[in-house]
């Protein structure tokens, strides 16, 4: 133990000089070693102004304190050594996050009592088998405690009331927006050959395909060699007016239409091609969970999860979305998205 607390000393204070200038920042420590963990440390020491990743635990490995290669992310050993960690540690953490899918309960109940031991928030990444689940409510059964799944289904008085101000927000959405609308269509049609709108078929609400109306952002057949895939970061089959539409989010304002004609709302699921869906269906359970409720020209995976994530990553903030479902949530979305092309625009406007 006093090999291990003088070794943990010495690599904690090689680093102490980067810590102390981060040192309004809250400090998180990583349990689990996947590829999540990764990402997440070089997205938040990279793009946060609040929170600074100081290193990870593994869940399952006796191997001393270690820096992995070409990156500033030092390893602590495994569970046993956290309770010395968090004793030792120069700056204190504020947050453990696990991000190891196979974590197992007791070891969740060692991190759950050694974050309440130092008072420290416990935070965990969601799993795609946890939205799988539904909503969760707990209940007496003679005597004995149990959890009910409950189905995803949203109650109709709700998506009434949704579908009418939908309604109400397209038609003062074109109101509002019908200079941005003629400005930008003339700009597609200066900047590039072919129509100023674009349609497609995607797949709607209980799996009803529709064709969704949007400002074009790439080039005429650009998907005449590969066929329906994903958009790429830095895709060249985007037009350089279309990247700036896309960044805030112009494009997808021709989609008023489709919310008055019934196949779309303001906020619900990002609508898929059917190849797509095909495909999804066939590799990921439960992806037609997600068709529910009508998709949205925002979403929660639009505005909380990056947009170039995978299918597996969109479905759980669309799960989480349906149910967790409120009016008020697709307020907080809306102001969330506004606010969002909002400061995009500056943004580029000052480069």
């Amino acid at each position: 133990m006093k090999v291990l607390n003088q070794t943990l000393s010495e690599k904690i204070e090689e680093r102490r000089h980067l810590y102390l200038q981060k040192i309004y920042k809250k400090k998180i420590l990583l349990i689990g070693w996947s590829r999540e963990t990764h990402t997440i440390a070089e997205n938040l020491n990279t793009i946060s102004d609040k929170y600074a990743v100081v290193g990870c635990m593994r869940t399952n490995s006796r191997d001393p304190v270690t820096v992995l290669p070409k990156t500033t992310l030092h390893i602590f050993g495994d569970l046993s050594e956290m309770e010395v960690f968090l004793h030792l540690i120069p700056l204190k953490v504020s947050v453990i996050i696990v991000v190891d899918p196979d974590v197992r309960h007791h070891q969740m109940l060692q991190i759950l009592h050694q974050a309440r031991k130092y008072n420290v928030e416990l935070w965990t990444i969601p799993q795609l088998s946890n939205a799988f689940i539904g909503n969760l409510k707990f209940f007496h059964f003679y005597g004995h405690p149990v959890i009910k799944i409950k189905d995803n289904n949203i109650p109709r008085r709700k998506l009434f009331i949704k579908t009418i101000l939908d309604y109400l927000a397209a038609i003062c959405g074109l109101i509002l927006t019908w200079p941005i609308l003629l400005l930008t269509a003339i700009l597609i049609k200066w900047t590039s050959p072919g129509p100023v709108f674009f349609k497609q078929e995607r797949v709607g609400q209980n799996g009803r395909a529709f064709k969704v109306i949007k400002f074009r952002s790439m080039f005429v057949d650009a998907e005449k060699g590969c066929g329906p895939i994903l958009c790429l970061l830095n895709d060249k089959r985007i037009t350089p007016l279309g990247r700036i539409l896309r960044k805030i989010h112009i494009d997808e304002l021709p989609q008023f239409f489709n919310i008055l004609n019934g196949t779309m709302g303001i906020v619900g699921p990002r609508p898929e091609r059917p190849a797509l869906v095909e495909k999804y269906i066939q590799h990921i359970p439960f992806y037609n969970d997600r068709f529910v409720i009508n998709p949205g020209i925002t979403g929660m995976a639009q505005v909380y999860g990056a947009y170039h994530s995978n299918a597996e990553e969109k479905l759980i903030f669309d799960l989480n979305y349906i149910h967790n479902f409120s009016l008020w949530l697709d307020l907080k979305i809306c102001f969330t998205t506004v606010f969002e092309a909002f400061s995009n625009l500056v943004f580029a406007s000052r480069k």
